[in-house]
């Protein structure tokens, strides 16, 4: 009964859903939910309950919850992201649990892999309407050679960077480039220069 009322839904059919139990009731339905079913059922009913943006905040904090990171979370939830969605995550996050996105990222994680979360987080991606500019785009493709390939180790900021600054179609076209240039793909390339690579988009 759970699934059949709640698995089709949309975000705000499912939103009047959960005010008018917590009115009706006077219970909370993610609560009542959480206390009768487990496992993979649970995740998925409760991930359905929270709605999309408070479910990416919740994986988030639960991300960072506890010893170590689960930084496949962090990628999952966070990159590709729109500077809207970005802004909305980091509102709601603020909200919710009374401290900032990013001092919650600067006290779970050091380094370069904090360093590349906050560029995320800057939010300052180039938006989807940003003309593609066949210079700046061929321009990219080398600095991401001199980067990768075309040096001794990787200067995965200046990859990171690239990346969490230009638009998918942006992303989309330095991939092209890249392969047009070097007969290699792009995506290849940052996978075999650094197994886990969090900055690259899985857009391609």
């Amino acid at each position: 009964m759970l699934i059949r009322h709640l698995a089709d839904k949309d975000p705000l059919q499912v939103e009047v859903i959960r005010t008018s139990f917590n009115k009706l009731h006077s219970r909370h339905l993610l609560n009542d939910v959480q206390s009768e079913v487990s496992g993979y059922l649970e995740e998925g009913l409760c991930a359905i309950i929270r709605g999309p943006l408070q479910q990416d905040v919740f994986l988030l904090r639960d991300a960072m919850d506890g010893p170590g990171t689960k930084e496949k979370v962090l990628n999952d939830v966070l990159l590709g992201r729109s500077n809207a969605d970005i802004q909305a995550i980091k509102s709601l996050y603020q909200r919710t649990y009374r401290q900032s996105l990013e001092s919650a990222i600067k006290a779970d994680l050091s380094m370069k892999t904090e360093r590349h979360f906050l560029m995320v987080l800057a939010a300052t991606r180039n938006e989807d309407s940003t003309p593609i500019n066949p210079q700046e785009i061929d321009n990219a493709a080398l600095e991401l050679y001199k980067a990768t390939e075309g040096k001794v180790g990787t200067d995965e900021l200046l990859v990171c960077n690239i990346l969490t600054q230009k638009s998918d179609a942006q992303i989309r076209a330095i991939a092209a480039a890249y392969k047009a240039k070097y007969s290699r793909d792009l995506e290849t390339v940052i996978k075999k220069v650094r197994k886990h690579f969090t900055c690259f988009p899985s857009i391609f």
